[in-house]
């Protein structure tokens, strides 16, 4: 089901579908319409991907979707885009305006909404998503429709099950890379989601990622590129301002590299179906994000 299906609380009409037609599919797909799915890389992030937050945990525990993880009694129910510390928009004129009367029973002491799903697409399992069906025709509505599955999950008892996939994250945020270069086809190829696509669009980058394969990507030429979509850094970064912009700026830059390099460590791996791919290819790409050291970092005072 799509967005353009869906009306102020298409959740809740996610869960009359579901119930009424597909009660036995494994996996639940929320999306809207201006998603682009890469199912071969989609499937494997469910599947065979170890899904894991883009720092290594402290002790190496890996989660699996819809498996017990080891070390851990939980499960991993529903996959998505984790939206933090969002607070209510204050101007009646705004989209998503809703009154202090009303999200006052939602926002904590901060006057922020509590961390919710991005509803461009979410991922369920059956089971998650037949807690969720049970607890959604109980719970009542609330003006966005993010937060009110939010707050249907944590009534199910899902709370420790969501998990945040750092690719989702990525596939959201380069809607403005709209054309159709050999670097963003490779890029979107190791992605398992792509948002605010048109049909157009979306077409093109079907066919796009159809003619590609992995010596086109895999080399020296494209293979710094998308290091550098997956950090956000240029190699050489010029701040200026204040001493504490300064210093705020080179920290979120450093944690942006570290996860960026975690990332393409992902992307590289989600490869593996391009036409012509061999076992070196994932050698070529892990070796290129091994070598890659922290940009240098240029201060003008």
């Amino acid at each position: 089901m799509t967005g353009s299906q869906l009306n102020s609380n298409g959740s809740l009409q996610l869960v009359n579908f579901f119930t009424e037609n597909c009660p036995a599919a494994k996996i639940i797909i929320k999306a809207d319409d201006d998603i682009f799915l890469n199912p071969l890389v989609l499937i494997r992030t469910l599947e065979l991907y170890v899904l894991r937050y883009p720092e290594p945990p402290m002790n190496g525990t890996y989660h699996k979707f819809g498996e017990t993880a080891r070390k851990y009694k939980d499960t991993i129910e529903i996959l998505g885009n984790i939206i933090l510390h969002a607070a209510p928009k204050e101007s009646p004129f705004d989209k998503y305006f809703v009154p202090a009367s009303i999200s006052e029973s939602i926002v904590d002491e901060s006057h922020r909404y509590p961390d919710y799903f991005s509803g461009a697409l979410f991922v369920m399992t059956n089971k998650g998503m037949r807690k969720f069906a049970k607890e959604a025709l109980e719970n009542p509505t609330f003006p966005i429709d993010d937060v009110w599955v939010r707050e249907t999950f944590v009534k199910a008892n899902l709370s420790e099950n969501f998990h945040f996939e750092p690719l989702f994250y990525q596939g959201f945020f380069i809607e403005t890379k709209t054309n159709s270069s050999l670097i963003l086809s490779c890029y979107l190829a190791g992605l398992p989601v792509f948002h605010k696509l048109n049909k157009e669009q979306r077409l093109a980058t079907f066919t796009m990622m159809h003619h590609l394969d992995a010596n086109k990507c895999i080399n020296d030429e494209i293979l710094p590129r998308i290091f550098d979509e997956f950090t956000g850094l240029d190699r050489a970064i010029d701040f200026s301002g204040p001493k504490s912009t300064k210093t705020r700026s080179q920290k979120f830059q450093a944690l942006n590299f570290f996860a960026g390099k975690e990332l393409m460590r992902y992307w590289c791996r989600n490869l593996t179906k391009l036409p012509g791919w061999g076992g070196r290819h994932l050698q070529i790409c892990h070796n290129f994000v091994s070598k890659q050291h922290s940009p240098r970092i240029i201060l003008k005072i």
